[in-house]
């Protein structure tokens, strides 16, 4: 995580069944996920507040035309 030893980053599984993106025109866009998945995250700790990040990745070619990066979503494992 290079970067990111400084807030003491702590791997988290954020669960849901669908997420919501907005396209280029701010129009929602969902995404259903299939049972049992979830997003990647982080908490980042610094100076004593924490914040939760989702974890992204380039975006599936199917959704290109929605964002240029995605929530990476992962298995419950």
């Amino acid at each position: 995580m290079g970067k990111w030893n400084r807030f003491n980053p702590m791997a988290v599984k954020i669960p849901m069944d669908r997420y919501m993106e907005r396209d280029a025109k701010n129009k929602p866009y969902w995404v259903k996920t299939e049972p049992e998945q979830v997003l990647q995250g982080l908490v980042a700790t610094w100076q004593g507040e924490q914040r939760i990040y989702v974890v992204t990745v380039e975006t599936p070619a199917e959704f290109q035309h929605v964002q240029p990066r995605w929530p990476r979503v992962i298995g419950p494992n």
